[in-house]
């Protein structure tokens, strides 16, 4: 007997997309992933609509651990990749 887990995965008009747990009272809460259009990508718990802990990727740099409005913010790593593809922790 396979358990399956209910997540979602939803498309929004401006080409963003959230894959995770399913939205409850029209907000994200739980588990998932927003890839926004430009490539921004924020993965982890959220509560009410925003990422509370887990990773931001985008182009300058990746962060993994507290967030504050779609933010680094507390304690967490943050590595930056520069233009010429070298990175510093």
């Amino acid at each position: 007997m396979a358990i399956v887990e209910n997540k979602v995965k939803i498309t929004f008009i401006n080409g963003d997309v959230y894959e995770g747990d399913p939205p409850i009272s029209k907000k994200l809460n739980g588990f998932g992933m927003y890839t926004v259009a430009n490539n921004h990508t924020y993965k982890g718990i959220w509560k009410n609509n925003k990422l509370t802990s887990g990773v931001i990727i985008k182009p300058s740099f990746t962060y993994i651990g507290d967030v504050y409005e779609f933010q680094p913010c507390g304690r967490g790593s943050l590595t930056r990749t520069y233009a010429d593809n070298l990175t510093t922790v």
